[in-house]
């Protein structure tokens, strides 16, 4: 029941270096490029967003349980590992086809196809970086060296090259290839659990896990609602300046939050186990868990609220001192994002929850998007930060309320 201190000091290095590399790169685009064309990135990159919630397909939460699952028996393992990757070229091949019909038909995309299929690159990188493999494996330090390799030479690229808003494709490439440049580092590892096909379909297989993780996929684009559609409206009835101002603080707190996550991921595949060979350590493991991380959290939250025109300053500019407010709003989001990927999709979806989770998801992001559109034309990018957490909040709400009832339901007939 224990997590290996291996695996978990990998993923909090990776997860510093993840969020090291950030800190010198956000303050470096929001100066060189400005708000304007700092806030076209991100709208483009929002849009890829969209791509990559369809290309992960749950995989972060399956494909992590069926390694973890297969990874003493080799032929299995392959076979997942086969599966899968398949399974991901299957969905980017209908992503890609979207993207280019988008391109031609929305003109705003059109206009920047170019800024467009640049930020569309890290759509393969997703591909090309199997974190599910290791993590499931518990062998997240064969990714450390690698990862620390491709983000240097992709922040030093960007910090050399990249001097002003004219330099804006240059960002959007490099921004986007640094997994790929990780996964090509690490092929000698993926491939060493690859064994050549022998009595079955890899197709056949693809198409059983893409229909069989319907549910996961359902609560992953469900989850997503809550943020997806927020710089598309921020763009569509402001301008780049109010994305850039709704972006900025979400990614500082995305990289703080980042301090808490590896815990989580390593988590992950343990709780996977225990679920099956003995639910009561699970529950006690959960709880032991989340009153360490939720402390943690809380005063995460706390300094990003008393610090937040700080923080703005030192990692976006004087030019982003608007946002200050926006960050305080996104305060509680590393408590309320620690509880429900801890309860959700690290405990709920192994208890077999996947299908009352992926419903909690979508009237979240249902909900959120019916309150959007008024609160963005008031607020603006703080109205967008609102409608985040309302909807994280009716998310752990509700998660809570789920597991509550399903445990007392299953004590109640055991």
């Amino acid at each position: 029941m224990r997590l290996r201190k291996k695996n978990l000091s990998a993923l909090y290095v990776l997860q510093f270096v993840n969020a090291i590399a950030p800190l010198f790169v956000l303050p470096f685009l929001t100066r060189s490029l400005g708000t304007a064309e700092y806030g076209a990135l991100v709208y483009f990159q929002s849009l890829i967003a969209y791509g990559t919630i369809f290309l992960d397909y749950g995989f972060y939460i399956s494909a992590v349980r069926d390694v973890a699952r297969a990874r003493h028996t080799p032929e299995k393992l392959s076979r997942v590992i086969k599966a899968i990757f398949t399974a991901k070229l299957i969905v980017l091949t209908f992503v890609a086809a979207m993207m280019a019909v988008a391109a031609i038909f929305i003109r705003s995309i059109h206009d920047s196809a170019w800024l467009f299929f640049l930020c569309g690159l890290q759509l393969i990188g997703n591909i090309a970086l199997p974190m599910w493999l290791f993590q499931g494996l518990e062998l997240s330090h064969k990714i450390l060296i690698p990862q620390i390799i491709a983000r240097a030479i992709t922040t030093i690229l960007i910090i050399l090259l990249v001097r002003s808003n004219a330099d804006i494709s240059i960002a959007a490439l490099l921004v986007s290839c640094s997994d790929m440049l990780c996964g090509l580092l690490l092929w000698r590892d993926i491939s060493r659990h690859i064994q050549p096909t022998s009595g079955y379909s890899t197709l056949r297989d693809a198409i059983v896990i893409l229909r069989d993780d319907t549910s996961f996929f359902l609560t992953s684009l469900g989850s997503n609602l809550c943020v997806a559609f927020n710089p598309l409206l921020l763009e569509i009835f402001y301008d780049h300046t109010q994305v850039a101002l709704y972006a900025a603080p979400l990614r500082i707190v995305t990289m703080a939050t980042r301090s808490i996550t590896p815990v989580i991921s390593s988590v992950s595949p343990v709780m996977a186990r225990l679920v099956v060979e003995n639910p009561l350590d699970a529950r006690r493991f959960l709880k032991k868990v989340a009153m360490a991380l939720c402390g943690g959290a809380i005063l995460l939250g706390v300094a990003i609220f008393l610090f937040a025109p700080a923080i703005i300053k030192l990692f976006a500019g004087e030019g982003f001192i608007d946002a200050a407010s926006v960050l305080r709003v996104f305060a509680i989001l590393p408590l309320l994002v620690v509880l429900s990927s801890l309860i959700g999709q690290t405990y709920a979806v192994h208890r077999g929850m996947g299908t009352a989770l992926a419903k909690i998801y979508w009237i979240a992001g249902i909900c959120n998007v019916a309150v959007l559109i008024p609160l963005i034309r008031l607020y603006g990018a703080t109205g967008a930060a609102v409608t985040v957490v309302i909807a994280e909040l009716f998310i752990v709400g509700s998660i809570l309320i789920l597991i509550t009832r399903s445990e007392g339901a299953r004590g109640s007939t055991g």
